[in-house]
């Protein structure tokens, strides 16, 4: 009895599956390699230095696109003083209202030894009045949520400077801010509380990325009042 041929349609059989399972294999290294491509292009894209329009002092100079980041973008002295008054709005341009995100905010703007400073003392219990508290204590933070104030802050430009320690590579600014203060809500005041602050500060420069866009953080902050008496010399 002669033996039995193989069916020719077995056959076809699995070279058909043998094909689909090579196909299936082939489209899944594609989509592999699709996604890992589109994953670098991201990170690339997202850690590429940022294009800034960099504008000198000097008015015969034309403007110039640089690369944050780098060397080559300076800081210059009006860029401290803007820096100057965009943090002093955080600091003391809050409202009760916004108080508690505007400090959290202008943490973001500080070297790790400033804002671990300016924490402890945002934190410091001190004595407030019964409406505030009625423990008589709260946070300094807390405090100032529940003074239901808002300030404004008016700036004597005229009298903002700020000096570049080459060496270091910080910026010392001085200037004299006016805070008026105004309930939260209601009618304002016709002669609110005024004061006169000399605000003194140390910026230091860190490379502009997206969470440091200025190229400074505040490393020193301290604030007077310029009407308080002077303490008498002995």
């Amino acid at each position: 009895m002669a033996p039995k041929q193989p069916d020719p349609s077995s056959f076809e059989l699995v070279l058909a599956l043998k094909k689909s399972v090579g196909r299936a294999w082939l489209v899944t290294l594609l989509s592999a390699l699709t996604s890992m491509f589109a994953i670098l292009a991201v990170f690339f894209q997202s850690t590429r230095p940022i294009p800034v329009v960099y504008r000198s002092d000097t008015i015969q100079d034309a403007s110039q696109i640089m690369f944050a980041g780098g060397k080559e973008v300076p800081t210059r002295e009006i860029d401290a003083k803007r820096f100057l008054v965009k943090a002093s709005g955080l600091l003391h341009g809050w409202s009760s209202a916004t108080v508690v995100r505007d400090l959290t905010a202008s943490t973001l703007l500080m070297t790790v030894r400033w804002r671990k400073l300016f924490i402890d003392e945002v934190q410091r219990v001190v004595d407030v009045p019964p409406e505030v508290s009625p423990t008589g204590k709260e946070s300094q933070l807390g405090y100032y949520a529940g003074l239901k104030v808002r300030n404004i802050l008016d700036w004597q430009w005229d009298s903002v400077t700020c000096e570049r320690n080459e060496t270091k590579r910080e910026w010392g600014c001085y200037g004299r801010v006016l805070v008026e203060t105004q309930p939260l809500i209601g009618d304002p005041l016709p002669n609110p509380p005024r004061k006169n602050l000399i605000v003194r500060a140390t910026f230091t420069e860190v490379p502009v990325t997206k969470t440091t866009i200025d190229g400074l953080l505040i490393d020193f902050w301290d604030v007077r009042d310029a009407d308080a008496p002077k303490p008498a010399t002995p």
